[in-house]
């Protein structure tokens, strides 16, 4: 291997990036870390600690498809340039801390293609609350260097604030506005400067991200913040009494002995202010501090990286090379090495880029079959898209997205494709890890059309919002496995078997425990289920909402044997896949929102999980009996949302309803609560009649209405299991 040993200054490698000299390969993993890690980078690297080295591959332009640092997309350019291999993480994170990204009028489009964690605006704070350390000298404006820190030391004046795209009145934002002293958009560009300075002086807050120009934002700042401290400085100088003492003390930094003190303060009576005497000397030490500590924070893109450079006879070993050298420390995940074994082609796009651009594609659907569709919305045809249930993260696939795909490209390339038995080996590393590039490559497309046609399944069908209320994320494997077949997507009969499956499955238990080894024996049953073959989940059909030390009616009502539990005795609680079930199931049966929007309306809202999703509306959890009726004198309601072993937060009393219908209802009346569940009661919220929520209202027993919402449910749910097959 053909290594060479050099340096290379920051500034350097930030013109290489800018100029598309360094980029990286398309096989890299996207930027992962979080605030916390780039913080503690930022500290090491403003104490001059070493940050490791680079390791970067002289390439050709068209050696792989590659990406710019910072960005997830595709850099498309046929310019010669270098590859990084090692050092993604950190060359990122101080690019984005030193180089502006967001300088241009344009800085939303940058804002969109960034990592999330990279839309940061850097700061150190000059005078930090949370230590009693100085390190910038602060108090008697006397620095020396940061070079003498430990990089623990630096954490508490550091200072990242995320931009938000849309909050365009936060201080740091780029799209912030600053009016002119008549109200309109200032466009002088030393009035802006100004403005801005001003504004972090008084935070005591010095930004990083214009440092590698000596006429950069930082200098204003910390003039003004070194002219508010002197300001400070005077006045304990009086309250000393103007002793030499306290002067001697305060201009040390500028090498000023009593002798010179004496000579002013004691020369020509001048009938000037003893600190006006002293101007030439406040000016210097004024001077003198912001010119320390500007050199320091200037000299930051400066400091020189270690590199190691591999000369192009490596070029076919890049992403062996790249796997080896992740194999210690925080080890590359499945789907990371998945990514680096695809690029190995170079004809092929980044796999996170298509799975992106796959997500954010529409997808036809048959509206015959998936009827809960555009409910609300019928105007929008049959179009579906995947974009609004939060499965990309900061322009990255999920992790729980990484996931499906692995498991489900394992399960199509090994059972599908070359038969074998489908057991949990194929959802595990080894299995996974033998695919080859070609594999990969091969099956790629059809694995993320059927991950996001089960998407579209559970939340037309299931009423799931979106991927993160999935209480058991390998049935979507189950599902993508048979939805990956066209002829099982078209047809309305295979997906009524599917919901069945699911709907069974989930009220049934069978994911409570064991979730690998269920879903590849599901895999297995299904697909029989659906060819004609023998009905393997209609005992399945008993347990529904009936599960020992899972979900019966006694655990929903806080009792143990028909008896309500005593404060001794542990409550059993049902698990969170009950009460986000629950929910979805009624939500999949478009239910009738609780209050009407707006006083013109003629009828009440009909509720959706993809409408959800859209936020149209935005749903909450409403408490059917609502808790104040249940708070004892002295006691909030705040506190009983919190008592899981209270029957007042049983998922039999709980139900999506849009958030302005809650705030209605949380100043509407007893008797004016009672009328809007009669006028609901016959709607597909499975709600019981008003004359059960009068009594309970009046005698508080709650467990007698939430048993008649039990029996609702339980029929209303088996009655629909049963009319799907």
């Amino acid at each position: 291997m053909a290594i060479e040993n050099r340096e290379k200054e920051l500034n350097v490698i930030y013109n290489d990036i800018s100029d598309e000299k360094l980029v990286l390969p398309n096989f890299q993993r996207g930027f992962i870390w979080n605030r916390e890690q780039q913080t503690k980078l930022l500290a090491s690297i403003l104490v001059g600690l070493p940050v490791g080295s680079l390791l970067i591959l002289e390439g050709k332009s068209n050696d792989f498809s590659k990406r710019e640092l910072c960005f997830p997309t595709e850099l498309i350019t046929d310019r010669d340039c270098d590859y990084v291999l090692d050092g993604q993480q950190r060359l990122s994170t101080l690019r984005s801390m030193f180089y502006d990204l967001f300088s241009r009028d344009d800085w939303k489009n940058n804002w969109d293609k960034m990592y999330g964690s990279l839309r940061t605006r850097w700061f150190v704070t000059i005078q930090s609350s949370k230590s009693e350390a100085d390190v910038f000298g602060y108090r008697k404006l006397n620095f020396d260097s940061l070079l003498k820190c430990t990089d623990s030391e630096l954490i508490d004046y550091i200072k990242p604030l995320p931009i938000h795209k849309t909050k365009v009145n936060d201080l740091y934002n780029p799209g912030y506005i600053v009016k002119g002293p008549d109200g309109n958009p200032e466009i002088r560009p030393a009035f802006i400067k100004d403005f801005f300075s001003t504004q972090y002086a008084a935070l005591n807050q010095v930004p990083l991200w214009e440092v590698r120009s000596r006429n950069g934002l930082h200098r204003n700042v910390l003039k003004k913040i070194a002219t508010k401290r002197i300001s400070e400085l005077k006045v304990e100088a009086e309250n000393e009494d103007y002793s030499l003492e306290y002067y001697e003390n305060i201009f040390s930094p500028i090498n000023v002995t009593r002798d010179d003190l004496e000579l002013d303060l004691n020369g020509d009576d001048t009938g000037l202010d003893i600190n006006d005497k002293l101007a030439e000397k406040w000016a210097a030490l004024h001077a003198q501090w912001v010119e320390k500590v500007s050199i320091e924070l200037e000299g930051m893109p400066s400091r020189k990286m270690a590199i190691i450079n591999l000369n192009r006879e490596e070029v076919n070993r890049a992403a062996a090379i790249f796997e080896a050298i992740n194999r210690g420390g925080v080890p590359l995940s499945m789907y990371d090495l998945v990514v680096a074994k695809s690029a190995r082609d170079q004809g092929v796009q980044n796999l996170s880029t298509k799975i992106i651009n796959s997500v954010e594609s529409n997808i036809n659907i048959n509206t015959d079959i998936f009827t809960q569709y555009g409910v609300g919305h019928e105007e929008l045809g049959d179009c579906w898209s995947s974009k609004d249930m939060k499965i990309i993260v900061g322009n990255e696939p999920s992790n729980t997205l990484k996931d499906w795909f692995v498991n489900l490209l394992s399960l199509l390339v090994h059972v599908r494709f070359k038969k074998e038995a489908c057991s949990v080996e194929h959802i595990k590393r080894e299995k996974i890890l033998s695919l080859t590039c070609d594999e990969v490559n091969e099956f790629s497309d059809a694995a993320i059309q059927a991950i996001i046609r089960a998407l579209c399944f559970v939340q037309l069908r299931c009423g799931v919002i979106n991927a993160n209320d999935l209480s058991y994320k390998l049935m979507v494997v189950v599902l993508a496995y048979h939805l990956s077949d066209n002829d099982i997507w078209d047809s309305n009969v295979a997906i009524n078997q599917l919901e069945y499956w699911y709907w069974l499955s989930l009220f049934g238990g069978s994911y409570f425990h064991g979730q690998n080894l269920q879903c590849v024996k599901d895999i297995t049953d299904v697909g029989d289920f659906i060819s004609g073959g023998g009905n393997v989940f209609l005992g399945l059909s008993r347990e529904v909402l009936n599960v020992e030390n899972y979900v019966t009616k006694d655990i929903l009502l806080r009792k143990d044997d028909g008896e309500e539990l005593v404060s001794e005795i542990p409550t059993i609680i049902e698990p969170k896949s009950i009460r986000v079930g629950l929910l979805q199931f009624i939500l999949s049966r478009t239910p009738s929102d609780l209050v009407k929007h707006d006083s013109g309306e003629t009828t009440v809202k009909k509720l959706s999980a993809w409408s959800a999703s859209k936020g149209e509306p935005e749903l909450e959890v409403h408490h059917i009996i609502p808790l104040a009726e249940a708070t004892s004198i002295g006691e909030s309601t705040k506190a009983l949302r919190k008592d899981a072993s209270s029957i007042m937060n049983s998922s039999l009393n709980l139900s999506y309803i849009s958030k302005q219908a809650n705030r209605k209802l949380s100043s509407a009346s007893p008797s004016e609560y009672v009328q809007v569940i009669h006028d609901m009661a016959s709607a597909t919220n499975y709600l019981p009649s008003n004359d059960s929520f009068t009594q309970v209202l009046h005698d508080k027993d709650y467990s007698r209405i939430l048993a008649e919402r039990y029996m609702l449910l339980e029929n209303g749910i088996k009655n629909h299991i049963a009319s799907l097959i």
